[in-house]
């Protein structure tokens, strides 16, 4: 997965810096596939049990520097007694869902790079629409033609993110990305969500009211 990131790191320099201009090919793959990591990461719970117990499996006695020895070379194993770290388990289950959705439902995903001509966009803790802001000023936007945004364009995206945000949001600076965003604004796009969400849209984790 982290290459995943890496790519998709290299990619975000060269918008920002104007190498690219327009996504095409194999450069809009690699934002699927991250949307689709970021998407199902930001949703993953932390493990109950910091172990798995298998049966079995023996095991062996490892050194803290023994683990992270191999947790570096990306090799899986087993403590003394046949417990595995649960990490792995999740690890493994979080790479099949991100490549199953980016293959399956994201599959024909476009992106535009939407520039914000007034204000701030905010940073969702968990994303749900396709919008990956790079910087207060930019994101990326799926099925979106390049462009730059109104304030009132900004406003609407702000307000969609912040109906989905489990529980916090980051922003350069709040007064700036939540200005003209109103209470009445997010009240509607609750309800909005919450229509989806019975529809049988995807999501997994908790939802916050409209209150």
């Amino acid at each position: 997965m982290k290459q995943i990131e890496d790519r998709f790191q290299a990619l975000a320099d060269d918008v920002l810096a104007g190498r690219i201009e327009h996504i095409t090919g194999d450069d809009g793959w690699t934002i699927t596939h991250y949307f689709s990591l970021w998407y199902f990461r930001s949703r993953q719970e932390p493990p109950r049990e910091p172990d798995v117990q298998f049966a079995g499996i023996t095991g062996e006695q490892l050194s803290q520097d023994q683990e992270e020895r191999f947790e570096k070379m990306h090799v899986m194993f087993a403590r003394e007694g046949g417990r595995m770290p649960t990490r792995f388990l999740n690890g493994i289950q979080l790479q099949t869902r991100v490549d199953q959705y980016a293959h399956q439902v994201l599959k024909s995903w476009t992106w535009g790079v939407i520039q914000a001509k007034s204000g701030e966009f905010v940073l969702p803790d968990v994303p749900h629409h396709g919008f990956i802001p790079l910087t207060p000023k930019v994101l990326l936007a799926a099925n979106h033609p390049n462009g730059t945004i109104l304030k009132s364009n900004l406003i609407e995206i702000n307000v969609s993110s912040l109906a989905y945000t489990w529980a916090y949001f980051v922003a350069r600076n709040v007064q700036t990305a939540l200005a003209g965003v109103t209470n009445s604004a997010i009240a509607k796009a609750v309800k909005l969500r919450d229509a989806k969400l019975a529809s049988g849209e995807l999501v997994d984790g908790p939802i916050p009211s409209a209150g």
